[in-house]
């Protein structure tokens, strides 16, 4: 007698559809897989006066650059309804590297969502964000302090019809391509708290205000914890560095607050590092930013209640020549600032002022253009100051 077997012999057909990327979903919405990716190509263009460039410090900080910023594959989805999965490498580098690169369970009791592999550590409203849909082309100062990606376990969730976002993880720290392995272990506690106690007209008018905490438990065998950051712009190296902290542990805090007030919002976070070290007094660090966005066009910055962020802008009209449509135009502002010096540690510091245009062709593509102007105390240095010209195409999906 054959041997049958009893699984299934009729597959589950999945109906395909544009959702600002390709989607494919059956008609019970037990399955779901998204495929996307996206491009960033950059350009800059750097003068300086008195800032000095670490790998050449006969020199100061000048020149024209060109980079692939970032180049991204994903594939994500739901499995039999509670089974999420996301698996993003990034391939700007040369190299195949993990971002989002995970699996979870979902419609949990209480935790919501609970995720396993390389994840983002729940902290600050701006690092949540995707770099797709962030307003500026870099990242604050400020974001020297929280942890990134790392291996770990997150749980996750929103209450109150996405008023109220909680997450909180356990994180091992590791390399780029998600490997990590010590003594007695690089471990994070990360937790994060965002709400909206005015929310009104959708999303189009809201007031956010959040906290996030991270204890870092550093090896005690590896204590060369560092903050060195760039001058908000990613061809440009790191200008203020602390070098190595010998760190036994670290505790972080962040404070951030929004506010939506149709085509207008504001954003601000502080974040502050005490640093306690292995045979020296204990260091504090802390950075920050403020910025200011408007849509002369009438869109506003949506927000996202998964990730407790803001997420991706829809231009009223796409830019068509056809039909007449110019898209969406974003004008921002943002002031930044960060401080590496305290006791006998002398990183530098930092003060920002940038003004970006975003031109929004579609929800899938946009051009940047930032303007940096940088005051910078660079140890042994008198102060310096350094402007940077930059621009990006972004195609995502």
């Amino acid at each position: 007698v054959p041997l049958e077997s009893s699984a299934p012999k009729k597959g589950t057909k999945l109906s395909a559809s544009w959702q600002d990327g390709l989607r494919f979903e059956d008609e019970q919405e037990r399955f779901s897989v998204h495929v996307g990716g996206r491009v960033f190509y950059d350009w800059a263009q750097a003068w300086a006066r008195r800032v000095i460039d670490p790998a050449d410090p006969n020199e100061n900080v000048k020149g024209f650059g060109t980079e692939l910023r970032t180049a991204r594959f994903q594939v994500d989805g739901t499995v039999y309804r509670d089974i999420v999965f996301s698996l993003e490498y990034d391939f700007s580098t040369g190299e195949a590297k993990p971002i989002d690169t995970w699996m979870g369970l979902t419609n949990l009791p209480y935790v919501g969502t609970a995720k396993v592999g390389h994840v983002r550590e729940p902290f600050s409203i701006e690092n949540q964000a995707s770099t797709k849909d962030t307003t500026f082309m870099e990242l604050s100062l400020g974001n020297v302090f929280p942890p990134n990606y790392n291996m770990g376990l997150l749980l996750q969730n929103d209450i109150l019809g996405g008023r109220l976002n909680y997450a909180v993880g356990v994180f091992q720290e590791t390399d780029d391509f998600g490997r990590g392995f010590a003594d007695s272990g690089d471990i994070n506690v990360t937790a994060r708290v965002a709400g909206l106690p005015w929310y009104a007209e959708g999303d189009r008018r809201l007031f956010e205000l959040g906290a996030s905490y991270s204890h870092k438990f550093v090896d005690r065998g590896n204590g060369d914890l560092s903050y060195g950051t760039r001058p908000e712009a990613h061809l440009l190296p790191e200008l203020v560095d602390t070098g190595p902290l010998d760190a036994r542990s670290v505790d972080l805090l962040g404070l951030e607050s929004a506010l939506v007030l149709g085509s207008f919002s504001v954003q601000g976070e502080y974040m502050r590092s005490w640093v306690q070290r292995q045979n020296r007094p204990s260091a504090a660090f802390s950075g920050g930013y403020l910025y200011t966005s408007w849509f002369p066009t009438g869109e506003h910055r949506p927000w996202d209640p998964q990730y407790a962020t803001f997420g991706r802008i829809h231009p009223l009209k796409n830019f068509s020549l056809s039909e007449g449509g110019w898209g969406a135009l974003e004008l921002a502002a943002r002031y930044s600032f960060v401080d590496l010096d305290d006791e006998d540690v002398r990183g530098g510091s930092e003060d920002n002022v940038t003004a970006g245009v975003n031109w929004y062709l579609n929800p899938n593509a946009r051009v940047m253009l930032n303007y940096v102007h940088a005051f910078l105390s660079q140890p042994g240095m008198d102060d310096g100051s350094l402007d940077i010209l930059q621009g990006r195409f972004q195609l995502d999906f």
